[in-house]
């Protein structure tokens, strides 16, 4: 067994010289790391390997267990993915989803078909994935992609291990000269005879200008044509680059493509939810609870209601205030992520149904995150009033007025005369 040691565990900015003042126009100088970092060293593999994971929002708040999408090239591509993905799931595209990316110490160790890539199939089964699977919550949903050598070492795993990995994204792959006649998908008939169920997808491809590795792709996308295993769904596509320069473009289009198609069925049980007559007649929100802890379940991911500011939006056009306590007690006070023009209208909403106490909440964890948000400090003002704090009134009325005089904004005489009102 291989041995490995946590380096990091940083998700923010890091002042790399703490001793350096600001200057005026110039940031301090910082360093970005993303997620946590484990070295591997190992006695089969020449070298250090390391390993980065990025685990999604909400993960430490949650008993959900997530998918894991492993990033192949991870020393150049890990970082894009969690840029990309995080995207994604944050559009309701894919499930929350934990991100791995594993760095190249030599491309030797892809070359499809060769021991080495057997010796690196061997590494990330028995140390990544007792890695992964021991320190993290995991769904048994996995996902890899590859680039070039490593779409190669996907398709060498595809063919020989197919269980390792459930959907399969290699884009542009390399495969060494290998004749492709030779290739024999024993390994997807192996899978289908001893468990019928089990299922892998494929999506992959590359730009029509990649000159061997597009021969080769269209080469394996006829061998699946002539061989179909009723095992493995696919989708082969052939594309054109945006501009001339196509080595590494495959990778930003095949990679979230391919989740978005993986990931189709996730997408369509989203529930929309036309009115509240269809809200209280679907049983309300112990059926929506119920529908995205079945949709987790089965997929991955956060259990948590991904179309819950829809039904805040419904309960708010409806003037219902029972269902919007219910749902807001949902959130559990955590707004910061949420868009601010709707966290402002529930605030609002809060006044328009005399509960003085949760709008000026509501106001204090905005105004935590956007401090001179004039908007913010008329709530504020509104929210004291309310609730007959007339002193505290004026004192947010008098800040609001000097932020948009500060800024040039337009409620600047609306403002003073709220605030005139008032003293007199």
């Amino acid at each position: 067994m291989k041995r490995y040691c946590l380096l990091t565990a940083l998700v923010l900015f890091i002042n790399v010289n703490a001793g350096r003042a600001q200057t005026d126009g110039y940031p301090l100088e910082s360093d970005t790391k993303i997620g946590t970092t484990y070295t591997f060293q190992s006695k089969s593999l020449h070298g250090a390997w390391k390993v980065n994971v990025k685990v999604p929002k909400g993960y430490e708040q949650s008993n959900d267990k997530y998918p894991v999408v492993y990033v192949l090239h991870g020393d150049y591509y890990f970082s894009f993915a969690t840029g990309a993905l995080q995207r994604m799931m944050d559009f309701g595209t894919m499930p929350a989803s934990i991100i791995v990316g594993i760095t190249n110490e030599s491309n030797a160790y892809f070359a499809f078909g060769t021991k080495r890539a057997d010796q690196f199939l061997d590494f990330i089964e028995e140390d990544v994935f007792s890695l992964i699977e021991t320190a993290y919550r995991t769904h048994q949903d996995r996902t890899v992609l590859g680039w070039h050598y490593t779409a190669g070492f996907a398709f060498h795993v595809l063919i020989n291990k197919p269980e390792m990995f459930e959907n399969y994204i290699p884009a542009s792959p390399y495969l060494g000269g290998i004749d492709i006649n030779e290739i024999k998908f024993e390994g997807l008939s192996k899978i289908y005879n001893n468990n019928p169920n089990f299922k892998n997808s494929l999506y992959f491809g590359s730009m029509d200008n990649e000159r061997t590795v597009k021969s080769a792709a269209l080469s394996l996308d006829s061998l699946l044509q002539l061989n179909n295993h009723e095992s493995l769904d696919w989708q082969f596509e052939l594309l054109t680059p945006d501009y001339d320069k196509s080595n590494e473009v495959s990778v930003y289009r095949f990679w979230t493509t391919g989740l978005k198609t993986f990931y189709e069925e996730y997408k369509n049980e989203e529930l929309e939810i036309s009115d509240l007559d269809e809200y209280k007649a679907k049983g309300g929100l112990t059926f929506v609870k119920e529908h995205y802890k079945k949709r987790a379940t089965k997929f991955g991911g956060s259990s948590d209601i991904t179309n819950i500011f829809s039904l805040l939006r419904l309960a708010t056009r409806a003037d219902n205030y029972k269902v919007f306590e219910e749902l807001m007690n949902e959130l559990h006070g955590e707004y910061q992520d949420l868009n601010l023009n709707s966290v402002l209208s529930y605030a609002q909403f809060y006044l328009s149904n005399n509960k003085s106490e949760e709008a000026l909440a509501m106001y204090e964890s905005i105004n935590e995150f956007h401090p001179n948000l004039i908007s913010v400090h008329d709530g504020f003002a509104q929210a004291y009033l309310s609730s007959g704090q007339k002193k505290e009134a004026i004192t947010s009325y008098q800040f609001a007025i000097e932020l948009a005089e500060a800024q040039d904004d337009d409620r600047l005489e609306a403002l003073k005369t709220k605030l005139t009102k008032l003293d007199n």
